[in-house]
């Protein structure tokens, strides 16, 4: 046994021991925080929000609100007028509602209707839609906005 005044510091392999645990525990770390950046499910979220938005909007303003997309399928606009009947000449644009997607996502397709879609007065869409979403990865995600006005994510 050595005396305690002789041992000080650390040994070889309690050093190599340290290193290897900080080692794994930065990968896990690493590995982890790659998920984190996911534009397809960050455009998903935020057209989610956006439609729900849209609808509390035309529910506090008695107004219907009709949603378009642009040429390039990033941005939403939305245009306002009292009910969805109204003809094309009367909707007024609503520039505070407006969504851009995460800029390497696209709607690429909408499935059970076509483009504007209209939500009533009333928070109620005229037809239940699903959007599409793809990042330049190939990746895909859908959100779909139902008859009664609500919203659902599907993976």
């Amino acid at each position: 046994m050595t005396p305690a005044s002789r041992r000080q510091g650390f040994t070889l392999i309690e050093m190599l021991v340290t290193m290897a645990v900080i080692g794994i525990l930065f990968s896990i770390a690493a590995l982890s925080f790659q998920r984190l950046d996911n534009p397809v499910q960050d455009g998903v979220t935020e057209l989610s929000s956006f439609l729900k938005q849209t609808r509390a909007t035309a529910l506090s303003t008695t107004s219907a609100y009709r949603l378009a997309i642009s040429t390039d399928n990033t941005t939403l606009t939305a245009t306002t007028a009292p009910n969805c009947a109204t003809p094309n000449t009367s909707w007024t644009a609503d520039p505070a509602t407006k969504l851009t997607l995460p800029s390497t996502v696209v709607i690429s397709a909408i499935t059970g209707g076509t483009w504007p879609i209209c939500i009533t007065s009333r928070g109620f869409s005229t037809q239940d839609v699903i959007l599409t979403l793809t990042g330049s990865n190939t990746t895909t995600g859908k959100v779909e906005l139902l008859i009664g006005g609500g919203t659902k994510v599907n993976p």
